[in-house]
């Protein structure tokens, strides 16, 4: 089920519902959607609707038009902004979950206990506070993509000046709106604070990170030019270890650590100043000749403070409040809000303060928070929305790459046997389904079954796949067929061959036993009881198996365990595959040994890359790895709208 301006549509059957009205889409118009929502934020050319949709049929000239027209009609896209024409080239849907009100968000989460959210969507649970009840009632998708965005601003003529991290350094980019282009301004080491604008929006400020011939930090203001892509150095290198930088008519103010200071840009000369106090800036907002500043004392207590600066560059005390009940972190971000409203961003939760006293904590939820960063107007911020997601990483003894390239949570990718598909699990449709990547495609087998685990069969034409409310034999020529699920709760961990008949060998976790499954005749064969982590078997009958108290490899005798004298020195990464007469071992070191049951020698394939979390799956010629990555830190930006309280 996916939600797209406020329509619920299940892809399974193609009905669409909207004011309690339910329409069921034409297999064409279903079909278009399908492609345009699994390319969602990308451009998908004519050709490729046409050759996938009709396929070899001739067809109208306007067969394709007809249904984006309908499409639209449907999904309410009168302005054409959520299903976009690119002229003579093809369609891009731009959808993400931010028409879906926050109660509806809420209810899912209930539902369904939480389980992955969209990069479009956020979903927070309210701390009412007596004094507030700020809501968030709107949160809109900026920039897309796979970025790790660390802050931005909106400048004028719709353009969106941003930072993206990457290992090895920060980009500064600029991205136009109307027609999603962007250019890069310039790469540094770091970029440091909040990009800020003068009064026109035409020009930014920011604090950037190089290092000079000698390799030494350099500290350096930068003017920067969106609509030109352009930047100017404004300072020299700068001693302190400056944090933000903001425009005072056109003098910039640096705040440092401990200290600020008021410059003309282009000067040789940046004095700093001491802070009336003894303390450290956390973190600053600056709005009207008012700055704020987050500090915290040698005795760690927290104070928010409002000073007035002076043309003579100095700060006079407005007032001063002590924080309590706000759990800080390393990079808070402060942001004026309309009237004495300020907001403090931390990776835990956003808190809402009014005259300087805490009003309303909004807890995150889940992997994601997010950080105001901007106010704009009529009660919405600029947002950066920081999330973790699980990947899939492919790898050899030379690279690692991306399975895919997704928004959301994807895992448990194996190669298909004696094929050049992989089949992976992927909520993008909002629960774990088993999906299919074959050359350029990547097509969902099942819908809406919320699957737990997965195999091949050794032929590599089918697939078995486990829910909780059912068995599925996934057919890649017929389709899929349900089978009523006789475990509580199971992990299918290989199928196999033995005499003729074929058997999923499944972790029974409910009866904690290790059961030889035939699926056809739902007979049940106990190979041991115990708690079991990972297992494999022969075809002799011959099982393998890893228990969660010892990560070492066993072979199972007469319903006990033995431990194999070769393998007992490798310390498991956990999982094992068996590849004919041969076990593949992945272990704690990221070494992956090779250990051949008949002749007992044992040698290495390889190493596992770094950022490997579990090796999935295991190819041996050529050599090739299927890993679940760490969860990796993926951000973008939002705008939120945070409503005041009524009687505000």
């Amino acid at each position: 089920m996916i939600t797209i301006n406020n329509r619920k549509l299940d892809l399974a059957t193609g009905e669409l519902t909207y004011l309690d009205e339910t329409i069921k889409l034409e297999a064409k118009v279903l079909a278009v959607l399908e492609i345009l929502y699994q390319h969602r934020g990308t451009l998908v050319t004519q050709e490729h609707l046409l050759n996938s949709v009709w396929q070899n049929t001739v067809v109208a000239p306007n067969a394709l038009q007809r249904c984006i027209a309908q499409l639209r009609k449907l999904l309410g896209d009168s302005d054409k902004r959520i299903i976009q024409t690119f002229h003579k080239k093809g369609y891009r849907l731009q959808v993400g979950d931010q028409h879906t009100n926050l109660s509806q968000k809420l209810r899912a989460y209930i539902l369904y206990f939480a389980a992955f959210i969209t990069l479009f969507g956020m979903l927070f649970i309210y701390s009412t506070m007596p004094k507030a009840n700020f809501q968030l009632s709107e949160v809109t998708p900026v920039s897309y993509g796979l970025e790790l965005e660390s802050t931005a601003t909106l400048t004028s003529g719709r353009r969106l000046l941003y930072v993206a991290k990457t290992p090895q350094a920060a980009e500064l980019k600029v991205k136009d709106l109307d027609f999603q282009t962007t250019k890069l301004v310039t790469r540094a080491l770091d970029f440091v604070g909040r990009p800020q604008l003068n009064k026109d929006g035409k020009k930014a400020v920011l604090i950037e990170t190089r290092k000079t011939k000698s390799q030494a930090k350099c500290h350096q203001a930068i003017v920067v030019l969106p609509r030109f892509a352009a930047r100017k150095v404004i300072s020299p290198c700068l001693n302190s270890e400056v944090q933000q930088a903001y425009w005072v008519g056109h003098q910039v103010l640096l705040i440092a650590n401990n200290g600020y200071a008021l410059f003309t840009p282009h000067s040789d000369l940046v004095t700093f100043t001491s802070l009336p106090i003894t303390a450290t800036i956390l973190a600053s907002s600056f709005n009207e000749d008012q700055l704020t500043l987050l500090t915290q004392d040698p005795d760690k207590e927290a104070y928010l403070s409002s000073y007035m600066i002076s043309r003579e560059n100095e700060l006079s005390l407005l007032q001063q409040e002590k924080l309590s009940g706000v759990e800080l972190d390393r990079s808070p971000v402060l942001v004026d809000g309309p009237d004495t409203t300020h907001l403090l961003s931390t990776a835990s939760a956003l808190y809402i303060f009014q005259n300087l006293q805490l009003v309303q904590t909004i807890p995150a939820i889940g992997s994601e928070s997010f950080y105001i960063t901007e106010y704009l107007k009529d009660n919405k911020y600029l947002a950066t929305q920081v999330r973790e997601q699980k990947q899939i990483n492919i790898q050899d003894n030379l690279s690692t790459s991306r399975l895919t390239i997704s928004h959301y949570d994807e895992l448990s990718g194996q190669f298909q046997p004696s094929g050049n598909a992989i089949a992976f699990l992927s909520n993008r449709t909002g629960s774990n389904e088993v999906w299919l990547k074959q050359e350029r495609q990547e097509i969902p087998l099942t819908h809406n079954r919320h699957i737990s685990s997965f195999v091949w069969t050794a032929d590599g034409k089918q697939l078995w796949a486990a829910s909780k409310q059912s068995l599925l034999k996934i057919d890649l020529v017929t389709g899929v067929e349900v089978f009523p699920a006789l475990f509580e709760k199971q992990i299918i961990m290989q199928s196999i061959e033995i005499k003729g008949s074929n058997y999923l060998l499944i972790n029974d976790l409910g009866d904690r036993q290790l059961v030889l499954f035939d699926p056809i005749t739902n007979h049940k064969q106990r190979l041991y009881q115990g708690q079991v982590h990972w297992a494999q078997i022969q075809q002799n009958g011959t099982a393998y198996i890893a228990t969660p108290d010892e990560p070492n490899l066993k072979v199972l005798v007469n319903n006990s365990l033995k431990p194999q004298p070769i393998t007992h020195k490798i310390t498991l990464h956990w999982r094992f595959y068996l590849r004919g007469n041969e076990l593949i071992i992945p272990d704690k070191q990221a070494t992956i040994w090779r250990y051949n049951i008949n002749t007992q020698v044992l040698d290495t394939l390889g190493r596992s890359d770094e950022q490997t979390r579990l090796i999935t799956d295991v190819q041996l010629h050529p050599f090739k790895v299927l890993a679940d990555s760490p969860k990796t830190l993926s951000a973008n930006q939002v705008k939120v709208k945070i409503t005041e309280p009524e009687n505000h």
